[in-house]
């Protein structure tokens, strides 16, 4: 029986090289529209390929809320020191299904090494449906994540993690880090102490500390004992 869930909206490889074309593109203040991407990327086979993967970094680099200033600063400060997690930063707030999906694969990874694609599918399934699209989507993104040397595919359907995460404890990317969450979540306060242990950021070890924030434009708050609360200012 098919299921019907959310749209899926990413079913396309993105490759690290046209991240990095648009990246560049977007320092340097140009247009970022299916226009101007689509007329350059005659790698990608197909005018339809081609027009699915412009809609898609459209979609990730014009989003209103990095947009702000505060925001786009932040967003450049991250992107010039860690370009993998300004794009990961990206996503997770671009894409829901791409949240969804590495947040699967974190809580995947928490309970062993590995995983398998039917494993992943499955939960995702359980939230998108069971369609073919759904199937697409998670090829796509674990194709993705490969290309990006994020995860390794040791056989057929089956992935661990490519290296070792990522550290990040600086405060200029932790700020980069809770805005990011902030903005996946829809929220304006999170628990400081849950940040780094929040699935969707596997690929990295986020080591969240009051003390590298202390210069951000945040608000840090006491919530009960020992627990502190982080958020935007308004």
């Amino acid at each position: 029986m098919v299921r019907y869930g959310p749209r899926v909206g990413i079913d396309h490889k993105i490759r690290w090289a046209d991240l990095d074309m648009v990246y560049h593109w977007w320092l340097k203040g140009e247009p970022i529209s299916p226009a101007t991407i689509i007329p350059q990327w005659q790698h990608i086979q197909g005018q339809a390929a081609r027009k699915k993967a412009a809609t898609i970094m459209t979609r990730l680099w014009n989003q209103p809320f990095w947009q702000d200033s505060l925001n786009h600063k932040v967003l450049g400060q991250t992107l010039a020191v860690n370009r993998l997690l300004g794009y990961w930063g990206l996503f997770i707030t671009a894409y829901p299904f791409f949240y969804n999906t590495v947040s699967a694969i974190g809580r995947l990874l928490a309970l062993s090494d590995g995983f398998t694609t039917r494993q992943l599918y499955s939960q995702i399934a359980g939230i998108y449906g069971d369609r073919e699209r759904v199937r697409v989507g998670v090829r796509m993104i674990l194709g993705s994540l490969t290309e990006w040397q994020v995860l390794r595919r040791e056989k057929i359907g089956h992935y661990v993690v490519h290296s070792s995460p990522l550290q990040i404890s600086d405060g200029e990317t932790l700020t980069f880090v809770l805005f990011a969450t902030l903005q996946a979540l829809g929220q304006d306060r999170v628990a400081l102490e849950t940040v780094s242990h929040l699935p969707w950021w596997f690929p990295f070890k986020i080591e969240m500390s009051r003390w590298a924030l202390k210069d951000a434009n945040l608000i840090i708050e006491p919530s009960g004992g020992e627990h502190l609360m982080v958020g935007r200012e308004c």
